[in-house]
């Protein structure tokens, strides 16, 4: 968080020295190696995955990793899998929304944002994810009923 990634790379290391089953310094190593555009993120990733298939966070980074390759068919398949799980949350459906956006689909993006939206009517990032793709779909008054404009 510091900006130390060398401290935390050691960190996360001896963590994993101490108990290689500890899924959060496992999970520290790809967010920096996805950071970084590590070559050796997939198989960090894998290696996550292999502990917990399910993991709402490494397989958001599979996803994040997958559109840094400009894969938006594999992130879009990774994230579309994670919001049909229980543990589905606004995170899942704001990354989705982005997805479908960066890949041209506003009308998914919009549906996505306003699923995030059912989660946690709060959020910042699915609100404003939520206007870009309506300004974006030529929505502009349901914009403005939203700001309250109309």
């Amino acid at each position: 968080m510091l900006g130390d990634t060398a401290s935390a790379e050691k960190a996360y290391a001896a963590a994993l020295k101490i108990d290689p089953g500890f899924f959060p310094a496992r999970i520290g190593q790809v967010d920096l190696a996805v950071r970084k555009g590590d070559p050796n993120a997939a198989k960090l990733i894998d290696a996550a995955l292999a502990i917990e298939p399910d993991n709402v966070q490494a397989n958001t980074m599979l996803a994040n990793l997958q559109l840094q390759r400009k894969d938006f068919a594999g992130a879009l398949k990774t994230l579309n899998n994670l919001s049909a799980l229980p543990t589905a949350d606004v995170s899942v459906w704001n990354n989705l929304g982005r997805c479908y956006a960066l890949n041209g689909d506003v009308a998914l993006a919009e549906l996505s944002y306003r699923r995030a939206l059912m989660f946690d009517d709060r959020s910042a990032d699915a609100h404003c994810g939520l206007g870009r793709a309506l300004i974006v779909g030529g929505k502009n008054s349901a914009v403005e009923a939203a700001l309250g404009l109309r």
